[in-house]
């Protein structure tokens, strides 16, 4: 009897967990206190992981990737256009990081179409430096 009435009370417990809003689940991250909240959807579709906004763009995590068969190297990722209006001539400005976490350059990707309210664009900008273990948008602009 008490074995059922401790599973039962876990189970209760464990819902209203899951019910709980995510920024009520205890302690986290400045960035992902960042994403939660300035993120209007929380995601960009086919990211996996909480977003950022910058300049009314939602931002997916940043990817480093390596191309096979080459030495070509990219920084990777996704932005959502969050505003109500097109969006022309976005530039993309991602930092580097090695694997101590120190900055060691920077890099863009331009978008020479137009993104749509609430469009996406998966940017891909070209690594010329080595040892590139992360990187991360650090602006979003937009041609005037």
């Amino acid at each position: 009897m008490v074995g059922i009435v401790g599973v039962a009370s876990a189970l209760v417990l464990a819902q209203k967990v899951l019910r709980k809003p995510r920024g009520d689940r205890g302690p986290a991250s400045a960035g992902s206190r960042l994403a939660r909240t300035n993120a209007g959807s929380g995601l960009v579709p086919g990211s996996a992981k909480p977003t950022t906004l910058i300049n009314d763009f939602a931002v997916s995590e940043v990817k480093v990737v390596k191309t096979t068969n080459t030495t070509l190297v990219y920084a990777s990722g996704t932005i959502r256009n969050e505003a109500g209006n097109q969006r022309f001539g976005v530039t993309v400005e991602i930092d580097l990081f090695d694997s101590a976490g120190h900055k060691i350059g920077s890099t863009k990707d331009h978008n020479r179409d137009v993104i749509e309210p609430r469009g996406t664009w998966t940017f891909r900008a070209l690594l010329v430096q080595k040892n590139v273990a992360s990187a991360q948008v650090s602006a979003i602009r937009e041609q005037q």
